[in-house]
């Protein structure tokens, strides 16, 4: 595994050693001779911004290349856009220099197509690198604009959830083109599954050994190789033990347990068609997977099963929840399902029936790598607000552990005294 000094790190590792007894020289074949074209995805900045969606914790699939090509390079200037399969264009890269994050590939697994998309500025490129050599790109094409949701504007949605809130009308154009993905459910469901207690540089570290160990070899980029997400099935034969050997913890069983469960209620198919369902019963039915809980299932609701109504809840929601929707639950001490749905009910009211769309901009915003492009007023009242959590959780815990009732040293001593005085030979 190699990270970047960023902190992300390389999923597409080199093959472990289950994987290097394969065939050399399958493995050669699939090798990737060199950067394929680039293809126009046709949508603007404002509508999608890949760097910025595939990379605030919905999804943990991509990386970016150990030396990228950067879109302000000779390189990219020179790349040919292919727009239709009979006519091409130049990119357009004169207004990229001011911008770094415009500069980063990411590389990553798409239905089984390796994909590598990047910013530019006038709108997002993909190229498919292990694409047969007479492959039509339309279907590489067809798929991303699925998996981003392309056929649902961000403008109106945005121009409407403003209208109703300040802070997101403030947030917005500093975080341009992030959407909700449409992800593969059988990856979205473990991926979060591995995310209890856990960080995103660690989740992805955890996925990309279960792609590593598991996944089906589909070639090399840039050196690295390139998994796709294990099978369901293939999830339902692993021993527990060998995921804790690869440092999976007490996540182990979720995986293992929910995995055969699939299995045994119809595998892929029964994942899908809780796409149609209601969101109440999609949540109850993927609740009853070992390790599944009310955040994870609300994750792998809205960021794969055709719920865009569900609001996941943690920390940084319940925060936003009560600093700008009901003050009244910065009484609450746990995250308990009635403050669950209490919560998702307030982003409901507040922003329709894409509540999960926009709980997503504003959960983005309260993440450092998003929060420094806030207006500099915006960032200190979003600081002074957690300050202010951090001393009345303080207050709280020090009340606690002052409270007669919370003071059990005692007894045990009490007990005896009283059982001394009963005792007639005192």
């Amino acid at each position: 595994m190699r990270t970047l000094g960023s902190g992300v790190v390389f999923r597409f590792a080199q093959m472990s050693r289950s994987t290097r007894g394969r065939s050399s020289a399958s493995a050669s074949a699939s090798t990737i001779p060199g950067p394929p074209a680039w293809h126009r995805l046709d949508v603007s900045p404002e509508e999608l911004r890949v760097t910025d969606t595939l990379q605030n914790g919905q999804c943990f699939g991509w990386t970016q290349i150990p030396e990228p090509m950067g879109a302000g390079s000779a390189a990219a200037a020179s790349a040919v856009v292919e727009t239709t399969g009979r006519s091409s264009t130049k990119l357009s890269v004169s207004a990229l220099s001011g911008d770094d994050s415009l500069k980063v590939e990411l590389v990553g697994v798409v239905g089984g197509m390796i994909v590598g998309l990047q910013d530019f500025s006038d709108g997002v490129c993909f190229r498919w690198y292990n694409a047969a050599p007479k492959a039509d790109p339309s279907v590489l094409k067809s798929a991303l604009i699925e998996y981003f949701q392309l056929g649902t504007p961000l403008a109106p949605l945005l121009e409407e959830w403003g209208r109703g809130d300040s802070r997101l009308a403030m947030i917005a154009p500093c975080i341009p083109g992030l959407r909700v993905l449409r992800q593969d459910p059988t990856e979205c469901l473990f991926s979060f599954l591995c995310s209890s207690n856990n960080n995103i540089s660690r989740i992805t570290l955890m996925l990309g050994r279960l792609r590593t160990e598991y996944g089906a070899y589909l070639g090399k980029v840039h050196g690295l190789s390139v998994y796709a997400f294990p099978t369901i099935s293939r999830l339902a034969a692993v021993e527990e033990a060998e995921l804790r050997a690869l440092g999976f913890g007490y996540r182990a069983p979720f995986v293992t347990q929910s995995a055969q469960r699939i299995v045994a209620n119809g595998g892929v198919a029964w994942l899908e068609s809780l796409r149609p369902m209601s969101t109440e019963e999609t949540r109850a039915e993927l609740c009853t997977l070992h390790g599944v809980g009310r955040k994870v299932a609300d994750c792998v609701a809205v960021f794969s099963l055709d719920s865009p109504e569900c609001v996941p809840c943690d920390t940084h929601v319940f925060r936003i929840a009560c600093r700008d929707m009901d003050p009244s639950l910065a009484e609450v001490k746990s995250l308990t399902p009635a403050i669950h749905t209490r919560v998702n009910d307030l982003f409901i009211d507040r922003f329709g029936s894409h509540a999960g769309w926009a709980h997503s901009l504003l959960f983005a915003a309260e993440l450092p790598k998003y929060s420094v492009r806030l207006p500099a007023e915006l960032q200190a009242e979003m600081e002074q607000f957690r300050e202010e959590g951090r001393r009345v959780k303080a207050e709280r815990k020090r009340a606690a552990s002052e409270s007669p009732t919370k003071k059990k040293a005692g007894r045990p001593d009490e007990k005896k005294a009283r059982k001394i005085k009963k005792d007639p030979t005192v």
